[in-house]
């Protein structure tokens, strides 16, 4: 699991991605959020990648904050988007209302979190619309 929470951090996880294909929307986001040089890393956003063998409850744990509910299989809060990068979800929330946001990535496959898999599987197909009949 990589937490970033400093631009430093942000650096080292850039060059140690578990997979590359979460490098653009990654390295996006952290460019934008540059310009706001009068501020650290942890006061705009913090940002969570989850690999393959961690647990949800793992991951909760770190961030404070419950990411699934366990009655319903879905996020606890609806995020703002999630997008899908070949094998893995890109989940923002934007928790306040000065912008402060989570970005969360997490791969979709069998070796994940059960639980956070199903989750960002059930907001991608939303996101898709009704399939066609």
């Amino acid at each position: 699991m990589i937490h970033i929470r400093t631009w430093t951090e942000a650096e080292h996880a850039l060059d140690h991605l578990p997979a590359q294909s979460i490098r653009p929307p990654l390295q996006a986001h952290l460019d934008r959020l540059r310009e706001y040089d009068d501020y650290d890393l942890h006061e705009l956003a913090v940002f969570l990648i989850i690999e393959d063998g961690n647990r949800l409850d793992a991951a909760e744990h770190v961030l404070d904050r419950q990411l699934v509910d366990r009655d319903t299989g879905l996020f606890s809060t609806d995020p703002e988007y999630v997008v899908r990068h070949d094998a893995w979800a890109e989940v923002l929330w934007i928790l306040s209302d000065d912008g402060y946001g989570l970005l969360l990535f997490a791969p979709l496959t069998s070796r994940s979190a059960p639980e956070l898999v199903t989750a960002c599987h059930a907001v991608l197909r939303s996101a898709e619309g009704p399939a066609d009949l």
